[in-house]
């Protein structure tokens, strides 16, 4: 009987003597576990807060290009607006040299003003949409109407030495 207990003894230290190391080695584990967690969690953390910055710089650079088209959209109309009130000065001008005028070349004055008019009101109402134009349309549009433009003031420049051929 002695030599039994003294060999639950044994065994029973042993057991407790061998699940120690093993439940130190589970604790250690678990805790190189937690703190992996914690590591992948921050990583996330840190990754996320890069994402979010660099989203934030790119909208503030895309808000920044909406800006400037906006202010090249409204200068060119501007311009455009300045260009046409010229050219209703120089219609102006030709309208009062018809007036005086009589006969045929009364009639040729009314013929190219006529044009003058009709070409006039497109390139007004062309003006007037380049408030809705977009980024892609832009180049076309600010080529046509430069184009408009010029073929307006050619006409009205022309006009009264049209009237002498």
């Amino acid at each position: 009987m002695y030599k039994s207990i003294v060999l639950a003894a044994a065994l029973g230290l042993g057991t407790a003597f061998g699940c120690q190391p093993a439940s130190d080695e589970l604790a250690r584990i678990e805790r190189e576990q937690s703190k992996a967690q914690l590591e992948v969690k921050e990583a996330e953390q840190a990754a996320a807060d890069k994402s979010t910055a660099a989203q934030a710089a790119a909208d503030e650079i895309v808000s920044g290009a909406k800006l400037d088209f906006e202010k090249a959209r409204d200068d060119f109309s501007a311009v455009k607006l300045t260009d046409l009130a010229a050219l209703d000065k120089k219609i102006a001008d030709l309208e009062a040299t018809a007036k005086d005028k009589t006969g045929m070349v009364k009639l040729g004055y009314d013929s190219s003003l006529a044009k003058i008019r009709e070409r006039r009101a497109r390139l007004a109402l062309d003006i007037r949409a380049i408030g809705g134009t977009s980024l892609q349309g832009w180049d076309a549009m600010t080529l046509e109407l430069d184009k408009d433009t010029r073929e307006l003031a050619i006409l009205i420049e022309q006009a009264p030495t049209l009237l002498l051929l």
